[in-house]
């Protein structure tokens, strides 16, 4: 029917149709919008008041977040996924917020012959030949937990589980509109890959605050750093812009460094 339609928040995924069409104009934006993957750590201990890791979680090994990180090609995803729509980052922070995003950012790059290095040196052996790790009789399987609604988080997992087998990891994926109550079974998943606006009040606490403390209501793999939770302290009782930047970009680094979640790529919303 002939008329002027507005689409938004259009799927990365339909962009080669619409791209060539006639009367057709496509906009595109970054949006402070981001996808990464968390991991079940722990347990809140009450009788501590704070999240402890449980060494019986499959992630609490550092070696195996490692490699998934090092194994997860976002820049190829981002160019035959998602046509170049998305790109890979190591920033929890968009680079519009100049004060706050560090390019050097130490965090992944696609390098699976690490990845495996890292496993092997962790003990993670392929003994009966299926191309699957084992480690003390158990199968490398890990759960990979997300929703369809943000349309890309599903490729971003199909996209995991071809280079992770590659590594010799089996990953599981469960893409369901059920996420949110699935999420609470500690037992369902090992990995959360989600999206979120990260900067939604135009200022880096609100990441923080919401995801990597103690008391954070999103934080569901129960991250624990004493760093993180002192240097959150000093964040919410300065109100200088400079020294709220250099906290933030410290605070990143951290994560980064604790391996507790792996940051895939800047969103953008096409209309």
């Amino acid at each position: 029917k002939a008329g002027n339609y507005d689409i938004e928040s259009m799927p990365s995924a339909q962009y080669e149709a619409f791209k060539d069409l006639k009367n057709v104009t496509f906009l595109s934006s970054f949006a402070p919008s981001y996808e990464y993957i968390s991991f079940k750590l722990g347990t809140f201990d009450k009788s501590q008041g704070k999240n402890v890791t449980n060494p019986k979680a499959k992630m609490s090994d550092p070696a195996l977040r490692q490699a998934i990180g090092y194994a997860l090609d976002i820049d190829s995803a981002g160019e035959n996924l998602y046509h170049g729509l998305n790109y890979g980052t190591n920033s929890i922070i968009l680079p519009f917020f100049k004060d706050v995003y560090n390019k050097e950012q130490e965090g992944f790059t696609y390098n699976p012959e690490k990845a495996k290095q890292l496993l092997d040196e962790a003990g993670y052996k392929d003994v009966d030949g299926d191309g699957i790790r084992e480690k003390n009789g158990r199968k490398l399987e890990i759960k990979w937990l997300t929703y369809p609604s943000r349309q890309e988080l599903p490729l971003l997992a199909e996209s995991a589980q071809a280079t992770l087998k590659e590594i010799g990891i089996a990953v599981n994926i469960n893409s369901t509109a059920d996420h949110n109550s699935i999420i609470t079974d500690m037992n369902a998943w090992d990995v959360y890959a989600s999206a979120n606006v990260n900067a939604s009040i135009g200022d880096p606490e609100y990441f923080f605050t919401s995801f990597c403390l103690d008391s954070s209501s999103k934080n569901k793999g129960h991250f624990h750093s004493d760093e993180i939770e002192e240097l959150a302290k000093k964040m919410a009782a300065e109100f200088d812009p400079a020294k709220r930047s250099e906290l933030a970009i410290k605070m990143q680094q951290v994560i980064l460094d604790d391996n507790a979640w792996v940051f895939c790529s800047f969103l953008k919303m096409s209309m």
